[in-house]
């Protein structure tokens, strides 16, 4: 449900600045299937787990959704934010060529991406009024899409600066 009253002062700033980093690990999916070349596996390899990881985004909006129904935005997005680092975390191993770290990766990385997808609508719940809501949920999103903009090339260019992909996935 809505909250007590609308943010402002250092609230909101603190809120569009976690909507402006969801908008910075949003780009990771651009880069993942870079990444699993980058680390030896073939391009049909990289692309079946891209493949898979978008089904598990999708399963992910379901139970995200269904969590924060039950315990409400920020539990969700805590469980949501903990999968994104644990999936960066596993797909920073690569490297290492380990089946348990690839299977590790698949469904955290897709569990964790539904934090720059669904939650911004359930934190802009969880910090407006019933008035304010649209208005929110606009600053959420505009912060998110600025995010996504200034990092989109990021990723690339660190990768082009350190010789691969893994290094930018430890920055993220």
């Amino acid at each position: 449900g809505y909250s007590r009253g609308a943010l402002s002062g250092y609230s909101l700033a603190g809120m569009l600045f976690v909507a402006f980093c969801t908008g910075i690990i949003g780009n990771t999916m651009t880069f993942l299937t870079m990444l699993y070349t980058d680390c030896g596996y073939s391009e049909t390899f990289a692309a079946m787990i891209f493949s898979v990881i978008g089904v598990v985004i999708t399963f992910g909006k379901f139970v995200i959704g269904s969590a924060t129904d039950r315990w409400g935005g920020f539990r969700a997005t805590s469980i949501a934010f903990a999968c994104m680092v644990l999936g960066l975390g596993f797909c920073s191993l690569l490297t290492l060529r380990n089946s348990i770290l690839i299977t590790l990766s698949v469904p955290f990385t897709g569990m964790g991406i539904t934090i720059t997808t669904v939650v911004l609508s359930y934190l802009a719940e969880d910090f407006s009024t019933e008035a304010t809501y649209g208005r929110v949920l606009k600053r959420f999103q505009i912060s998110h899409t600025i995010g996504l903009i200034i990092f989109g090339y990021v990723v690339g260019v660190l990768a082009d600066v350190s010789g691969g992909y893994i290094a930018p996935f430890w920055m993220l």
